[in-house]
């Protein structure tokens, strides 16, 4: 029996959603959080959200929307079960990218989030960024993996990418770059991007990186 618990909605782009509001300070913001959403669960999880103050999109979908449980005890190592995700169909995804880019505008910021869903192909992080740069915004995307190299060695890579230290070593080895401290690889994959990609890079749970001549994005710098 655990001595107490707690309830949160979350996910790295309700994350971003969240830290947006947190520093709007109850200013008005311009924020649009788009999420698919299916079962009992996902109606929690708005209903968390909206709770909040923030407003989601939902993407209905058959699936119910996962639960993972973190168990932390007053001694050793923290355990955690994560779910699998729930499946998005063809029509899932067409409905949330015509729902995002519905809503696009030049100079909008455009977040990509989290790992692609069952049903997603990994290269698809790096079509839905073609299609919002296409409408003259900034996208960033905060992925891994296979999806991560996509979208940074596709023709129309994102503005800014923002991997821990381990995942952005990770991209460079699958780019075929030789890998070495966060600094020189974020500058390696500012390189390899022609200098179109920002990279935010963290260490731990800390931030530690900066980008200079971010209008430019011409130079990655983790320090």
């Amino acid at each position: 029996r655990s001595k107490s618990f707690v309830l949160s909605a979350g996910g790295k782009g309700i994350n971003v959603s969240r830290a947006i509001l947190n520093a709007a300070d109850g200013r008005d913001v311009d924020l649009v959080t788009v999420a698919p959403v299916g079962g009992a669960s996902g109606g929690m999880f708005c209903a968390m959200l909206e709770e909040e103050g923030m407003n989601v999109t939902r993407i209905p979908i058959a699936a119910p929307l996962r639960i993972n449980v973190s168990a932390i005890p007053d001694e050793g190592e923290d355990c955690e079960i994560n779910a699998p995700g729930a499946e998005m169909t063809a029509a899932d995804l067409k409905t949330a990218e015509d729902r995002i880019l519905s809503n696009v505008a030049e100079g909008d910021v455009v977040c990509i989030c989290g790992s692609c869903p069952k049903g997603v192909a990994k290269s698809y992080p790096a079509v839905l960024c073609a299609a919002v740069k296409d409408k003259g915004a900034v996208c960033v995307i905060d992925c891994d993996g296979e999806a991560l190299r996509l979208a940074a060695g596709s023709a129309c890579p994102p503005d800014y990418i923002k991997p821990n230290a381990g995942e952005l070593a990770a991209l460079c080895a699958d780019l075929g770059m030789e890998t070495g401290d966060a600094a020189d690889n974020a500058r390696a994959v500012c390189g390899k991007t022609g200098g179109k990609t920002a990279v935010i890079t963290t260490l731990e749970a800390v931030v530690v990186a900066v980008t200079v001549v971010v209008a430019q994005r011409t130079a990655g710098i983790a320090a």
